[in-house]
């Protein structure tokens, strides 16, 4: 399976993402906000189902993967998240559904790195593009720390990192959110 090699925490200028849903007009919404986008260049690949994502992982090296939770093959997150990390333990997942009471919470248990609702992406808001590109910083800083690391220290740093992971979810969602926790 391909991987990218991170060597710095710097957002690239090109990102390649696995866009995972069964709605063909919500991956042509997904496209058409990734694209007209002036901070970063996205590279897109669609998957409809489990199956085509776990053959697309075998094939290419994403930068991050955005999955819905039911799908036609799987109709539960945590399937779906426990699949993607079986082919693909590194890249990093943004929940985007539209299932009504998913919370950002759950994303985070179940192995996700963020999580956006479907209704809070507009076809002119940024969120989703910021949402990714915050995702991607969050994981290459990690990943970059994590190889900075002596085995020695790795509970110090699993906590540090822990620690980062709420941190910037909590910078994005504070970023992102109105004073009624609504994406603005």
């Amino acid at each position: 399976m391909p991987q990218r090699h991170i060597t710095s925490v710097d957002l690239p200028e090109h990102l390649t993402v696995l866009v995972v849903d069964d709605d063909p007009a919500f991956r042509r919404i997904v496209r058409y906000l990734l694209e007209r986008n002036n901070v970063v260049q996205y590279n897109l690949i669609e998957a409809e189902c489990i199956v085509d994502a776990v053959k697309a992982l075998g094939r290419h090296a994403f930068d991050v993967v955005t999955l819905d939770v039911r799908l036609s093959d799987c109709d539960a997150a945590e399937d779906g998240i426990k699949t993607i990390r079986s082919v693909d333990a590194h890249t990093p997942v943004v929940i985007l559904t539209g299932l009504h009471g998913f919370t950002d919470e759950r994303a985070l248990a179940i192995g996700a790195n963020a999580y956006l609702s479907k209704d809070d992406v507009g076809i002119s808001d940024p969120a989703l593009s910021k949402v990714i590109r915050m995702t991607v910083l969050q994981h290459r800083y990690r990943t970059v720390i994590a190889r900075a690391q002596s085995p020695e220290h790795a509970d110090v740093v699993a906590a540090a990192l822990k620690t980062l992971k709420r941190s910037v979810h909590n910078t994005i969602h504070s970023t992102l959110t109105d004073e009624e926790g609504h994406y603005d």
